[in-house]
């Protein structure tokens, strides 16, 4: 992203959920056909393939962040934003090189919604590289993206679950499937096992470094964001249906991350 200044800049491994069209085998024809599935995406730079994670899929989320995504039909290009931790921190909104928003989310998020732009929670978040307990030789930090209807079901998992998500690790088990307007799309069923102590420990030994590097690269990209009024370019409106993805983000969008509710 552009103006992003000099500090270094952590890379963790971006996880999204969405669906992905694979090839299986049909049980009772033995014949290999394309279906959609609904899971966890890596992207793998290796191969250059998004990648399926198998599911279960469990991870201890240390402390989330805001930002903007989505894709433009009409320009074929993906948008994103600097990320937040406070409401009252802006977001310079890109469309490939092209600035088309700056402002606090309020202020721009009529504009984002005419375009496409997706509020998107990131939450950051250990995992084992294999599996077993969490530890200095097994684990990997990775930035795990919400949007959407995904969004809403952790928005609502989230206050449900409140405090308890802290010492324990969110976990996914499966898939379930929903309908909007006749249309069917899946979503993560959210749910909460124990850690072991140790793993607790360790984790709560990682917390403060994750967030500090964050907060770091953050409280810079506010520093680059000269923009002292709400900017808002003229742009191509993609034509909005309703769908899965649709919900009051004025109502659902959660709260910001503060000192006094972070995890661990």
């Amino acid at each position: 992203m552009a103006d992003r200044g000099n500090i270094e800049r952590p890379k963790f491994k971006k996880i999204t959920f969405g669906k992905k069209e694979v090839t299986e085998k049909n049980r009772e024809t033995g014949i290999e056909e394309k279906i959609v599935k609904y899971g966890f995406k890596v992207y793998d730079t290796t191969t250059k393939i998004e990648n399926l994670l198998p599911f279960p899929f469990a991870c201890a989320v240390l402390f989330t962040t805001s930002s903007v995504t989505g894709y433009n039909k009409n320009s074929k290009n993906n948008f994103y934003s600097n990320e937040t931790f406070r409401k009252d921190q802006k977001m310079k909104v890109f469309c490939d090189k092209d600035k088309i928003a700056v402002g606090l989310y309020s202020e721009i998020q009529g504009f984002l919604k005419t375009i496409n732009g997706k509020y998107t929670t990131n939450i950051y978040a250990i995992v084992p590289k294999i599996k077993g307990s969490l530890c200095e030789t097994n684990y990997e930090i990775v930035k795990i993206e919400f949007l959407g209807s995904s969004l809403k079901e952790w928005i609502n998992f989230d206050k449900v679950q409140g405090k308890k998500i802290n010492g324990s690790a969110v976990i996914v088990k499966n898939t379930s499937e929903k309908a909007f307007e006749g249309k069917k799309y899946s979503v993560p069923e959210f749910g909460l096992i124990d850690m072991t102590p140790e793993s607790n420990k360790f984790v709560n030994s990682k917390y403060k470094t994750v967030k500090d590097s964050i907060y770091e690269m953050i409280e810079a990209d506010q520093k680059n964001i000269t923009e002292t009024k709400v900017f808002v370019k003229d742009f191509e409106v993609t034509s909005q249906k309703k769908n899965e993805d649709t919900f009051n983000l004025q109502s659902d969008i959660p709260s910001q991350v503060d000192d006094d509710n972070l995890p661990f």
